[in-house]
């Protein structure tokens, strides 16, 4: 509506002789595209830091939105930071990015002029295997229970199992549920999958922590996951 009530007044300046320049917000009338900078205090951000095991660097990946939508582009005296690292972007999609070293407890730092540094701090799971089944070891298509070290009841877990069958993949989730270091599958669970030869049943684990409140923006969330993963051989 707004844009074209702005043509409407163009069109009827240069009908009258005249000439005009309008810049139109970038949000355009639908609020949800475009770019925008405001204070952070008035943003909203959505921060999740990824560690695969095994891997030297943890993935952080961030959204900075204001009230309409809007990625913000952080100006030169702002800034957002885990672990004393920098976030970059925003890139083509609108999202921050950073490498930062695995940690057990991750530092999230928002520099706001307005309102100086804020901090907040989240105990992310820590490293952790599946020990069982083995790796490339079998489990039974009519029910195994897998078993993986570390568990933190303050934690949820993710459990995925996934199998291409004659060049379609199949694949389930479970949970999320507490992380007790145990989860048995039952053979309802495990109906869509198969056995045979090269039919190899692969298991991702992930640990998630998070928390919903987030100091140096209006509102905002930070996870904080590691994954870990098995190949099983699946049996009667």
């Amino acid at each position: 509506m707004l844009k074209r009530t702005l043509l409407a007044l163009t069109l009827l300046v240069l009908t009258m002789g005249g000439s005009c320049s309008i810049t139109i917000d970038p949000g355009g009338d639908d609020g949800g595209s475009g770019t925008t900078q405001t204070t952070l205090d008035q943003a909203v951000a959505a921060i999740t830091i990824t560690h695969p095991v095994g891997d030297p660097n943890a993935s952080v990946s961030a959204t900075i939105k204001d009230s309409r939508n809007r990625t913000v582009t952080l100006r030169g005296d702002q800034a957002v930071e885990v672990n004393d690292v920098a976030l970059a972007g925003p890139n083509s999609t609108g999202r921050y990015t950073a490498l930062v070293a695995p940690a057990a407890q991750y530092t999230l730092r928002v520099h706001e002029p307005t309102i100086g540094v804020q901090s907040t701090v989240l105990d992310g799971p820590t490293d952790f295997e599946v020990t069982a089944p083995t790796d490339n070891g079998t489990v039974s298509l009519s029910g195994f229970t897998l078993l993986w070290s570390n568990p933190d009841e303050q934690h949820q877990v993710t459990i995925e199992l996934s199998q291409t069958v004659f060049g379609s993949p199949v694949a389930k989730t479970f949970g999320p549920f507490g992380d007790s270091g145990t989860h048995t599958f039952t053979a309802s669970d495990l109906s869509s999958f198969v056995h045979g030869t090269n039919l190899a049943l692969a298991i991702e684990l992930t640990k998630t922590a998070s928390t919903n409140s987030v100091s140096g923006f209006k509102s905002g969330t930070m996870t904080a996951q590691v994954t870990a993963t098995r190949t099983a051989v699946p049996r009667p």
